[in-house]
C-alpha cells in the first residue's frame, strides 16, 4: 500500500500535482490518500501494510501550522512498520521569497530547515522538484535527491493569429516574480511590435502578496501596453488562457521550488522567456525556455527575436515537444517509485 497524503484544499497548486502524481503513482501500487489537514497518526498506524508514505507540502509558510509536528510523528510510525516515508518538499523559502517582517522570516527559514534536518535523521527521502531547492539543503548538510513536478500534456492549442502578441503573467503575484521586469520588457519592445502586445496576467491570489500585486497594478498602468487580468478562473478557462498565449514570462528571483506555471505553459506549447533561477535549470537547458540573465535589459530583445523569427519560433516547438515528452508526469511517477523501492 502507498500512502499519499496531502493538503486538499480547491486551488491548491500542491493539491493539483500530488493529484497528477497519485494518478501516475498507481501503475506501480495501490494508493490510499490522505488529507494534511486531518493526518493523525494513530490512524497511521492502523494501516497493516505501508510500503511508501509520502506527504506534499510547501512546509514552512505557516509558523502555526502544526503539520510538521504530525508529519514527524507520523515517519516514525512508517518507520517502525517498516515502510519507507518519502517527504516532497513542493517549495522551500529563502527570506525574501517569504511576506513576513524580516526578523520573522528568518526565523521561518531557520524553523523550516531545522524542520527538514529532523525529517532526513528521522529516516525520511527527502525530494524537492529543482536545483536550487537542493543546493539549499545541500548547503546545510541535508541530503535530497531531485525530482521534476512532471509537465502536464495539455492538447488545444488556439488560432496562430489569436496568439502572436500575448504574452503570460502567469500565477500568484509574489514579489520574488518581479513581475513588473517583464512589463518594463515588453514595453521597451519596437514599433509595430509594441502596439500589437497583449500582456495577459492568468490566474493567481492577489492576497498571496498585496504589494506585489500594487506593484504589478503600477507597472501595467504606466506601460500603456494593453492588458487583461484573469484571477479566479476554473481548470477550464486557465487552460484556455494559457493556450491563447504566444509567449510566458518568468523574471523570478532565485527560488527553491518548482515552476508549476512554466510547466503548465511548456504543456500547452508555450514558450517561456525565464531568469536564471535554478527553478528553471531543467527547461533552459532542453531549449524549451529562454534564458535572460540581466533583467529587464536584455529580456525585450529575447521577446521579440521569440515573436518575429519564425526559424527561432520553429527550433523553440521542437525543443518543447522533447522537453514534455522527456518531463512527463508519468517520468516523475517513475522516479518517485524507484525511490521508494517499489520498481
Amino acid at each position: 500500500m502507498l500512502i499519499s497524503v496531502s493538503p486538499r484544499r480547491e486551488a491548491c497548486g500542491v493539491s493539483v500535482y500530488a493529484g497528477r502524481l497519485e494518478t501516475a503513482l498507481r501503475a506501480f501500487s495501490e494508493i490510499q490518500t490522505l488529507d494534511l489537514a486531518s493526518l493523525n497518526p494513530p490512524e497511521i498506524e492502523a494501516i497493516d501494510d505501508i510500503r511508501v508514505f509520502i506527504v506534499h507540502d510547501e512546509i514552512g509558510t505557516d509558523l502555526k501550522s502544526h503539520a510538521a509536528r504530525r508529519i514527524s510523528q507520523s515517519i516514525r510510525v512508517v518507520r517502525k512498520k517498516g515502510g519507507v516515508p518519502l517527504i516532497y518538499l513542493h517549495s522551500t523559502f529563502s527570506a525574501s521569497e517569504l511576506d513576513l517582517p524580516k526578523p520573522l522570516a528568518l526565523l521561518a527559514v531557520e524553523w523550516q530547515f531545522r524542520t527538514f534536518r529532523r525529517w532526513a535523521s528521522s529516516g525520511a527521502i527527502l525530494v524537492v522538484p529543482g536545483e536550487t531547492a537542493r543546493r539549499r539543503l545541500e548547503q546545510r548538510g541535508i541530503a535530497c535527491a531531485v525530482v521534476p513536478l512532471g509537465v502536464p500534456r495539455t492538447s488545444g492549442e488556439a488560432p496562430r493569429e489569436e496568439r502572436e502578441a500575448r504574452i503570460g503573467l502567469v500565477g500568484h503575484p509574489y514579489r520574488s516574480k518581479r513581475f513588473p521586469f517583464a512589463v518594463q520588457a515588453c514595453a521597451e519592445l519596437p514599433e509595430p511590435l509594441r502596439s500589437k502586445i497583449v500582456l495577459v496576467v492568468v490566474g493567481g491570489d492577489p492576497a498571496r502578496d498585496s504589494e506585489g500585486e500594487r506593484a504589478l497594478q503600477g507597472a501595467l498602468k504606466q506601460s500603456q501596453l494593453r492588458y487583461e487580468v484573469h484571477r479566479d478562473v476554473d481548470d477550464a478557462r486557465f487552460s484556455a488562457l494559457l493556450s491563447s498565449l504566444a509567449l510566458a514570462v518568468f523574471p523570478y528571483e532565485d527560488r527553491g521550488s518548482g515552476s508549476a506555471a512554466l510547466d503548465e505553459c511548456l504543456g500547452m506549447g508555450v514558450p517561456g522567456v525565464v531568469s536564471d533561477s535554478g527553478a528553471f535549470t531543467n527547461a533552459v537547458d532542453s531549449g524549451a525556455a529562454i534564458r535572460v540573465d540581466e533583467w529587464p535589459r536584455d529580456a525585450t530583445a529575447a521577446i521579440e527575436r521569440e515573436l518575429t523569427n519564425e526559424t527561432v519560433r520553429a527550433a523553440r516547438r521542437a525543443a518543447i515537444e522533447r522537453y514534455v515528452e522527456a518531463s512527463s508526469i508519468d517520468a516523475s511517477a517513475r522516479m518517485l517509485a524507484h525511490l521508494a523501492g517499489i520498481i
